[in-house]
């Protein structure tokens, strides 16, 4: 419980009267020869509070404050209130191994293939963002695994199994993944794998690839270049 001194609790009161007395004096724009304010706000209270599952900021005494309090469009969306002002959108996006989301992760290996045997390795994508409306996050490659001489085939049946010939692709794991019961291919259009339609804080997916081949596979390194695109819908 933090115990407001009385001195503060005067002084705060004091701010109120003055703004119901003088309501031409408070909410005008203050400026002078050196300077113009163009927001002010007398206020009594508020702050930023968030836990694991929310986060929210917002004042006392000031009506009508928040996100999407009023009407929004296609177009627009209208934050009011003081403590719009320093609420800045923002966007974080890591690229994590699975295994120790401390560490940082920015490949996947699958080492020496084996027919018969599906091979694999994932990366964590973890995404924290204001963004009113959420974000998306998809994959797109520079073209089909291969060698120099040799591709693998994209999967397509749903499942990496090498049955029956060589097959390449991806399945999610977590909340947000759109891809957590089927395999499905990596392709050079940017394909969306995770989604959430309200901001978030840590949303995990993990994005787990997988490789398979067959005895028509020549032998060689095969890799391709993949990139990640995260968009904030603010």
């Amino acid at each position: 419980m933090n115990i407001v001194p009385e001195k503060k609790t005067l002084s705060i009161f004091f701010s109120i009267v003055l703004a119901l007395y003088f309501p031409g004096h408070v909410f005008a724009q203050l400026s002078s020869s050196n300077f113009q304010m163009t927001a002010d706000s007398v206020n009594c209270g508020g702050g930023r509070t968030s836990s694991s599952s929310f986060s929210i900021i917002g004042t006392l005494c000031e009506p009508a404050t928040g996100t999407n309090t009023f009407p929004t469009s296609s177009n627009f969306n209208l934050e009011q209130g003081f403590p719009a002002m320093d609420d800045v959108p923002f966007i974080s996006v890591s690229l994590l191994n699975p295994s120790n989301t401390s560490a940082a992760k920015s490949s996947v290996g699958f080492g020496t293939l084996q027919q018969g045997s599906v091979a694999s390795d994932a990366i964590l994508v973890r995404v924290t963002t204001n963004a009113a409306s959420g974000y998306s996050a998809a994959v797109l490659s520079d073209g089909n695994l291969r060698s120099s001489t040799d591709t693998i085939s994209a999967v397509g049946d749903g499942t990496v199994d090498g049955t029956p010939g060589g097959e390449y692709g991806f399945r999610t794991s977590g909340t947000d993944g759109l891809y957590n019961s089927a395999d499905t291919s990596v392709t050079t259009a940017a394909k969306v794998f995770a989604q959430k339609t309200s901001w978030t804080t840590q949303s995990d997916t993990t994005i787990t690839f997988k490789a398979a081949v067959a005895g028509s596979n020549a032998s060689g390194d095969y890799s391709q270049t993949m990139a990640i695109v995260v968009t904030g819908s603010f």
